[in-house]
């Protein structure tokens, strides 16, 4: 405090007479929360290089960990009903990670 009181004492004399130009942007706050449905833009959709796991419980988190370590395997006749979109086609890789001390949903600040 004592440093600002010295600078406008001893400062360089100039004084702020106006703004000849202001650009502000502005976007509504949506801190990230965990949710079973986020709608992806279409286009993203079309690039087929995000996934969008439907879940209807709170362990998004733990589904995005299944799906990068133990990815579903493209589709063929046989496969027709494993679609990476949706939480049932990791339910036999679920148990192979260890989430018994995290809770549910997982906070941005709770992945380290």
């Amino acid at each position: 405090r004592d440093a600002i009181e010295i600078y406008e004492r001893h400062g360089s004399g100039w004084v702020f007479d106006k703004v000849h130009h202001c650009h502000l942007e502005m976007a509504k706050y949506s801190p990230l929360a965990a949710s079973g449905r986020v709608q992806i833009p279409k286009q993203v959709q079309k690039m087929r290089s995000v996934l969008n796991i439907q879940t209807d419980d709170a362990k998004c988190f733990l589904y995005c960990l299944v799906a990068a370590l133990y990815p579903v395997k493209r589709q063929t006749p046989l496969l027709a009903t494993l679609n990476p979109n949706r939480a049932f086609s990791y339910k036999d890789d679920v148990e192979k990670i260890d989430m018994a001390n995290v809770k549910f949903p997982v906070r941005l600040r709770d992945i380290h």
